[in-house]
């Protein structure tokens, strides 16, 4: 096996276990940002809601799809970062590498994520409908704008910390923590209206998502910029744990089988 064909192997086992690793756990916040996502309602009305409609049980609806989906866009997102670092590091210097890898890997993942994602948040909102799979790239525009720039923020302020804090592992957790909150502060916006599409009985573009938004706010752009972060707190408290314990595994998955592969 050639170093190549060997370092997609390692970090596709590597990003599929840390993927598995963050799924369930993380499941009911995700519900509730959904749901606040969607209706406007705040983090504890949302919360409510969810669980006078389905007890607890429904803090996990959605979980079937996201179950089957997070460790493989896990594993590609891994590869397609992998991938595109090799390249970043022929063409251009060591730190764009980082950059041009992250963005890689979040527009591969995005032609997963985007329709088990639809899946996922239609069942979140009205419980288990009849898919049609024919409306698989509804919001897909809107999860490439969510998923490749903010992706290539996430791998470049996690480089960056574990150059300055070392790679031991609380370093790394604490690494990973601060990258998903920088890249999700620039990433939120457009998940916020991929949800709105997706969640849509029409199909909608990102310029109608966004007017549809901030028609129900108040006038004024402190408004806007609220609706566009609402839920931001939520989906904070449930990315940067996930962020911290997905790069801790990947990267003791990665030593581990480095000397193997």
């Amino acid at each position: 096996m050639d170093a190549e064909t060997r370092g997609v192997v390692v970090d596709a086992i590597s990003g599929f276990i840390a993927g598995a690793a963050c799924t369930l756990v993380f499941q009911p916040l995700d519900t509730i940002l959904v749901r606040q996502q969607y209706v406007g309602t705040t983090t504890m009305e949302s919360a409510v809601a969810v669980l006078k409609r389905g007890g607890n049980l429904a803090l996990w609806r959605g979980a079937t799809p996201l179950i089957a989906l997070v460790p493989f866009q896990n594993a590609l997102l891994m590869v397609g970062y992998g991938a595109g670092q090799r390249w970043g590091e022929r063409h251009t210097t060591e730190t764009s590498a980082v950059f041009v890898g992250g963005c890689a890997g979040g527009l591969a993942q995005s032609f997963v994520a985007s329709p088990f994602e639809l899946a996922k948040v239609r069942r979140q909102l009205f419980g288990p409908p009849p898919y049609d799979w024919r409306l698989a790239t509804r919001g897909l525009h809107a999860t490439f704008h969510r998923d490749v720039i903010p992706h290539g923020v996430w791998f470049w302020v996690y480089d960056r910390c574990k150059r300055t804090y070392g790679d031991d592992g609380m370093a790394t957790m604490a690494s990973g923590a601060v990258a998903a909150a920088v890249a999700w502060v620039v990433g939120y916006p457009a998940d916020v209206l991929k949800t709105r599409i997706q969640g849509s009985p029409q199909s909608m573009s990102l310029t109608q998502a966004s007017r549809d938004l901030l028609k129900r706010e108040p006038p004024g752009v402190v408004n806007a910029v609220r609706a566009l972060y609402r839920g931001l707190g939520l989906k904070l408290l449930r990315a940067v744990p996930s962020s911290a314990v997905n790069f801790s595994v990947y990267e003791w998955t990665k030593r581990r089988l480095e000397g193997v592969v």
